[in-house]
């Protein structure tokens, strides 16, 4: 998975999670099931960033693979 690929869904996952703390002030429902959700994504992209960074061999090639 290329570096653009994770940030593009860390940067889903802040929208989501944007959203949902919108419906947590505004009392709507979905709001907890939307916090899950959004966390979960950046915690996948955040191991996948991890995990990328780690096997990485060559610091400049890092954004490029």
């Amino acid at each position: 998975m290329k570096v653009k690929h994770i940030l593009a869904i860390f940067f889903f996952g802040i929208i989501i999670l944007t959203t949902s703390a919108v419906f947590k002030i505004m009392h709507w429902p979905g709001a907890s099931n939307l916090l899950i959700f959004g966390m979960g994504i950046q915690l996948f992209s955040g191991i996948a960033f991890i995990l990328k960074l780690i096997r990485t061999k060559d610091f400049k090639d890092f954004m490029n693979k």
